[in-house]
């Protein structure tokens, strides 16, 4: 960025922003419905039934724990999978956090959200 923008960032300062990003992705995918907990995987990418022969024999995924560390990480809530309001206010986007707070709140008539 620095050789072609002239813009000088730390490593934490980019991951931050990949952070910022992703969370922001989530936000908007999780406003129009789409929750990665109700995503179904495939047994056979999970290594269901396991593998006989090949690098991955016998190897099977613990999607559970894996979604569980995942979520944990990105302190998102592990029931619903939406973003912490601590976090989300700490990546700048506390109006995400507003906007997902709107979103839980069932409509009345004449709501335009």
């Amino acid at each position: 960025l620095s050789a072609v923008c002239g813009w000088d960032y730390s490593t934490d300062e980019l991951l931050e922003t990949g952070d910022r990003i992703a969370n922001l992705r989530h936000a908007f995918n999780l406003r129009e419905g789409l929750n990665p907990l109700e995503f179904q995987v495939p047994g056979r990418v999970l290594g269901r039934p396991p593998l006989a022969e090949g690098p991955t024999a016998g190897v099977e995924i613990d999607l559970d724990a894996l979604e569980a560390d995942y979520l944990r990480a990105m302190s998102w809530d592990p029931v619903t999978a939406r973003p912490s309001r601590q976090r989300l206010v700490e990546l700048g986007l506390k109006d995400v956090d507003q906007a997902l707070q709107d979103k839980a709140q069932p409509m009345e008539a004449g709501d335009t959200r």
